[in-house]
């Protein structure tokens, strides 16, 4: 048997005991890694393309796009290389230190199964690691205590990467954090919203921990949301939140607290000062790339990469007959960059209504982005 490989008997035992209430320690080893890659369409410059499938929130053996099953087919006939894979801490550990891996471990099988990867997610926060009342995207604190809500994300984030190591070696630490939406932190009575200085605390000990439980690992900030310049994020839950940073603003306050990372997730979507016209897309198509590489030069890190964990365009915010010129474009620009390692699109299908990413509507049809996708990755498109 594979050094590597969970048994079927394994599994088993971890669904028994998620069912109990408890859960086993988990096994040392992590899955397999003897299943082949299939051979995968890419983008210019080979740039091979991932996408963001939520898979964590469907079950296995549902029918049609509700179950896993058919979803990972369906990344699979499109092209795609693999997906961002979210594990999501309260999912996972929803008592303390009884961690049920069982969802994933189904996950991860059944990429392999059709020749897919995948890299991850490490996001959110159980009710025990945060304040009462509030939301999953509360930084952890632990009774009371910062440093101790950083230390248990952090043993979270080391059995992770230490269970999948050799399946997912690339690991992103929270989503968005520059955001309030995804980034709060209640202290005083008072959210004090996104601060570089907060989440670098967070990043450094889980990043060190995975680099500890799999040397080999790469480890990225999390996916800064775009944002002009000028925006500024307000809460509209708490009373006496401060502003929020654009993407570019926060990474320079991580790099001023000596932040050296050698990859930053970015989401860096079109800005879109109200819909977008029929007109043929700006040179300057994507003024958020462009500003967070003139950040890293200007620290001298030309080595570090950019690795886009989320780029879509929303179908509601573009007039009819814009899709195709705007889709193109921002996929050739950021495909094209050579300082672009690795990118994604959002989403597979959408999660609710308030927007329209989705590549495949309800029914499994290719939307129109969809099929821009599909077109731009069969016609072999070049480089400028």
């Amino acid at each position: 048997m594979c050094e590597r490989q969970i048994t079927a008997a394994a599994i088993a035992l971890i669904g028994w005991a998620c069912a109990c209430g408890r859960s086993p320690p988990p096994p040392e080893q992590g899955l397999t890694t003897d299943t082949p890659a299939a051979t995968r369409i890419t983008a210019p410059n080979a740039r091979p393309l991932y996408v963001v499938g939520h898979l964590h929130r469907y079950e296995v053996g549902a029918a049609g796009l509700s179950g896993l099953e058919e979803r990972i087919q369906r990344v699979a006939e499109m092209g795609f290389a693999g997906v961002r894979l979210g594990l999501e801490w309260p999912r996972i550990e929803a008592s303390p230190g009884y961690r049920s891996w069982e969802q994933i471990d189904a996950i991860v099988e059944l990429l392999q199964a059709n020749g897919l990867v995948a890299y991850g997610l490490l996001t959110l926060t159980p009710d025990w690691a945060r304040p009462q009342d509030t939301r999953a995207t509360h930084r952890p604190v632990l009774g009371g205590s910062v440093a101790a809500g950083d230390s248990a994300f952090a043993s979270f984030s080391a059995a992770a990467a230490r269970r999948y190591a050799g399946v997912i070696d690339t690991w992103e630490i929270w989503n968005e954090p520059n955001l309030e939406r995804f980034w709060s932190h209640v202290s005083g009575g008072a959210d004090t919203g996104p601060d570089p200085a907060d989440y670098l605390s967070l990043f450094e000990l889980a990043r060190d921990a995975i680099l500890a439980a799999n040397p080999d690992a790469v480890v990225m900030t999390g996916g800064l949301a775009a944002g002009p310049s000028e925006m500024t994020f307000r809460s509209r839950r708490l009373a006496g939140s401060r502003t929020g940073y654009p993407a570019a603003h926060f990474l320079e306050g991580l790099l001023d607290l000596g932040l050296k990372p050698p990859a930053v997730g970015l989401h860096p979507y079109l800005p879109l000062a109200g819909r977008l016209g029929t007109a043929a897309p700006p040179d300057s198509l994507n003024p958020r790339l462009t500003e967070v590489l003139a950040v890293l030069d200007r620290y001298d890190l030309d080595a570090t990469d950019v690795y886009v964990t989320e780029w879509g365009i929303d179908e509601k915010l573009v007039r009819p007959g814009a899709v195709a010129a705007w889709f193109q474009a921002g996929l050739t620009v950021l495909s094209c960059s050579h300082r672009v390692r690795l990118l994604t699109i959002y989403a597979l299908t959408d999660w609710g209504e308030s927007s329209r990413y989705g590549l495949l509507d309800s029914s499994g049809e290719l939307t129109e982005a969809g099929g821009e996708l599909r077109r731009f990755l069969t016609e072999n498109a070049q480089c400028p």
